[in-house]
């Protein structure tokens, strides 16, 4: 009897122990309390892995825990998945304000969308007094650039922490929206290589194996497509649950954490030349202000970094530029780094560059992006709504709406609906048929002339909410102040698409539909008989996605 009892307290300790070791979460003896209520209590990232951030990289599992404990034990912090990679790993979305705010978060967001006019609803014709600005930081779109969510996570427990007064002050004029990796499928791809191809102590020589990540790398999504690019198209299935997560804010402000070269310093903005015609003065003096926090904040440390050199702002399907022409302040922040770096890498100066080094820098520029945003309150939310109230009452550029005309089969022009769809952009079907003004895009002539729309034919007009969004995916030809730019300068939806488009100098005035529709029957002639044998065309991709699906289904 005596023996059986002896072992009790042993086999307990074990279990104890076993358990905290799968959950990977021990729990540690200086944890911080929770505030009201009998959640568990707030532990910081040290505490709860087991190690300093930025002296090992996380695995995303872990990450998702630890950002679903700091919405368990911090009343300011809720966390809500928006959607899955194609590996199946979980997206999430934290969203953190003060735990006031927090109790009518979905009347603050509703709130916000109707001061500037984006939902359907009674327009807010005053901002009320403690509407806050809504910052967006997005980290790790890149996989192998993951030291961007390992600062998220000392920023998540930053922001999150009940006893941080400084921060409790950034939340009383604002409200953040935190995606710790947008890419954990790549990520993870990165994080295991590595884990997998370092010693026990980092060989900081840049010819050691650990600095050379074999293709494909992790920079890329499951299918190897680069999601930085996807913003504008949501071809992905990240971007598309993406970019219906963030038209449930439309934040005032979002940031891009992203890496670069081992030997470069730090980017922040404002960014370089050519800036699109259609970034806004106020957007342009915006980025110069937060570039000076950030810029205060280096200073200080004496870290080194630069602006305005690369990183123009005239694509519109990067994590910047599609914010922009949404209405925000776009930015990118670019530590020197990425996947070549590992956990020490000595750079062509002979500096060693660790990723406590780079963690520490995104992890300054994220606060200081938040604090000099919430300082400016007033005139962040002010501006933005100026700045639909203008995409309503006078949008800009030359045309009132562009139309596209309906193509044979229908599939294009449907493809090309639901796309607008996935951006929130307005459209209408033809219902009738009208002349009007109009510059046709393949002829290559600038001069208006009389054009028909005709039942069925899509409709964009230009008096819209993504007014200025619209103008830049459908200008027939892209204005540009410089021949050097980032990335490319054509990407017009209906070259796109392969539809014949004209973009009205009038407005159309024509009736029209919601929602997009085939006129035409799907099956043409009598299918009263017997068939032979059934014809289908072969002129896009919803035909090789037909055949696939009649091969799956054993035809």
């Amino acid at each position: 009897m005596s023996s059986m009892l002896s072992r009790r307290p042993v086999r307990f300790l074990l279990a104890f122990l076993v358990c905290g070791w799968i959950g990977g979460a021990i729990p540690a003896a200086s944890a911080q309390p929770a505030g009201e209520g009998t959640g568990p209590s707030l532990q910081a990232p040290a505490a709860y892995f087991g190690y300093e951030l930025g002296t090992q990289f996380t695995p995303h599992h872990r990450v998702v825990d630890y950002v679903r404990h700091v919405a368990a034990a911090s009343p300011r912090v809720q966390v809500e998945p928006y959607g899955t990679t194609v590996e199946g790993r979980p997206l999430l979305l934290a969203t953190i304000a003060t735990p006031e705010r927090m109790e009518r978060i979905d009347e603050v967001r509703r709130t916000h969308l109707r001061r500037a006019g984006i939902e359907d609803a009674d327009p807010v014709e005053e901002a009320p007094a403690d509407a806050p600005a809504v910052i967006w930081l997005s980290y790790n779109v890149h996989g192998n650039e993951s030291v961007s969510t390992e600062a998220a996570l000392r920023v998540l427990h930053d922001l999150a922490d009940p006893q941080n007064a400084e921060t409790a002050a950034y939340l009383e004029d604002s409200v953040v929206l935190l995606d710790p990796c947008l890419n954990p499928d790549g990520r993870e791809r990165y994080v295991q290589w590595y884990k997998r191809t370092v010693g026990a102590q980092a060989n900081p020589r840049p010819e050691a194996r650990e600095h050379h990540e074999p293709w494909p790398g992790g920079r890329s999504n499951h299918y190897y497509f680069d999601l930085n690019r996807d913003w504008a198209w949501g071809v992905q299935k990240e971007t598309r649950q993406r970019l219906e997560a963030y038209h449930r804010w439309m934040p005032h402000v979002h940031v891009d954490y992203h890496e670069m070269g081992v030997d470069d310093p730090y980017y922040f903005a404002p960014a370089a030349e050519p800036y699109h015609e259609n970034v806004t003065p106020w957007q342009r003096a915006f980025q110069e202000t937060i570039g000076q926090a950030n810029a205060a904040v280096f200073d200080r440390n004496g870290w080194l970094y630069f602006t305005r050199q690369v990183f123009d702002l005239v694509y519109p399907g990067y994590g910047d530029t599609w914010p922009i022409f949404n209405g925000a302040i776009g930015m990118t922040y670019e530590q020197g780094g990425s996947g070549r770096a590992g956990r020490a890498v000595i750079t062509a100066e002979g500096d060693t560059l660790t990723l406590a080094d780079r963690l520490a820098h995104h992890h300054a520029t994220s606060l200081a992006t938040v604090k000099a945003t919430a300082e400016n309150r007033e005139r962040v939310v002010e501006a933005f709504a100026d700045y639909y109230r203008t995409a309503h009452q006078d949008p800009p550029g030359p045309y009132a709406a562009y139309v596209l005309r309906q193509d044979d089969g229908g599939d294009r022009l449907q493809a090309l609906a639901e796309h607008l769809d996935h951006q929130q952009i307005q459209y209408g079907i033809a219902t009738e048929t009208v002349r009007r003004e109009g510059v046709t895009y393949y002829d290559g002539e600038d001069d208006a002339r009389d054009v028909r729309i005709r039942p069925g034919d899509l409709v964009v007009p230009a008096r819209q909410a993504k007014a200025r969004l619209a103008k830049v995916l459908f200008e027939p030809q892209t204005t540009l102040t410089d021949s050097l730019t980032y990335d490319i300068t054509a990407w017009g939806l209906p070259y796109v698409y392969g539809l014949d488009a004209v973009a009205l100098t009038e407005a159309a005035d024509v009736d029209t539909r919601s929602g997009f529709g085939r006129d035409a029957p799907l099956v043409r002639g009598d299918t009263t008989e017997p068939a032979y044998a059934y014809l289908a065309g072969w002129s896009s991709r919803a035909d090789v996605r037909f055949a696939a699906d009649l091969l799956d289904r054993g035809l």
